[in-house]
């Protein structure tokens, strides 16, 4: 599926959660407000996922402006999951360089514990401002932030492990 396609596949699940949300206050939107909330919540979290998915799928696809095949791109996947330096000197630079992306500043454990702050923050905020259901928000994005902080570690680890098969970092 291309990345405009898992966007919107997003968007209209998260769009469908959020009217599905609005719903369940102790003050209950009407079923038109619900579904214009869940419209541009979707449509917003759907092009944003889009974009970025997009991107990612980018800097996997294509090195030195050539495009790799799909045999290419999962030889480059499975690289970064083993750790193993790849024989084919196209599929090694794109492992090498998708590794070298997850130790960006967009990707660093700040950028994780700043998006539950963030959105935590917002959803106590909106429970200590009349709203109790938002708490389960809040232990959601608890939740989210301790899972997406060790996958990000495993992730960090399984790319210093390649780039330094691949001689690209030292030992």
């Amino acid at each position: 599926m291309p990345a405009w396609g898992r966007g919107v596949l997003a968007g209209v699940l998260f769009g469908g959660c959020m009217a599905g949300w609005s719903r369940l206050s102790s003050d209950p939107a009407p079923w038109g407000v619900s579904a214009v909330i869940g419209l541009l919540a979707g449509v917003a979290f759907g092009l944003i996922m889009g974009v970025l998915m997009a991107q990612e799928e980018r800097r996997l696809s294509q090195v030195g402006g050539r495009p790799l095949d799909e045999d290419q791109r999962l030889a480059v996947r499975r690289a970064l999951v083993h750790g193993h330096r790849p024989e084919d000197p196209l599929v090694r630079e794109a492992a090498v360089n998708l590794a070298r992306s997850q130790f960006r500043r967009a990707n660093s454990p700040l950028a994780v514990v700043g998006l539950v702050v963030v959105a935590g923050g917002l959803a106590a905020w909106l429970a200590l401002t009349g709203e109790p259901l938002w708490w389960l928000g809040v232990a959601f994005w608890i939740g989210l932030g301790a899972v997406m902080l060790r996958a990000q570690h495993r992730a960090r680890q399984r790319a210093h492990r390649l780039l330094r098969a691949a001689g690209s970092v030292p030992a």
